[in-house]
């Protein structure tokens, strides 16, 4: 049971600082590359449909989530120091 919460606490700012020792600094440094490909994506992807249909754009989308889904399916929860 408490292997679950530490694993779902990792993807928080706060399970970063605590978990893994992470500063706040850090913290906020780890999360921008996330947040740098969330813009340029959204940038990207509002252009693409501008010029096609919204149904590729989203069938594309779906299909890159579940082959990152798929990847990362036999990757340890547990964290390392």
């Amino acid at each position: 049971m408490a292997w679950g919460r530490g694993r779902k606490r990792l993807g928080t700012s706060t399970g970063r600082g605590q978990v893994l020792g992470f500063s706040a600094l850090e913290t906020g440094v780890s999360y921008l590359p996330f947040s740098l490909t969330l813009i340029a994506v959204s940038a990207g992807s509002s252009r693409i449909v501008d010029r096609v249909t919204p149904r590729p754009v989203l069938v594309t989308g779906l299909l890159i989530t579940t082959a990152g889904f798929i990847v990362l399916t036999p990757v340890s929860g547990m964290a390392t120091t």
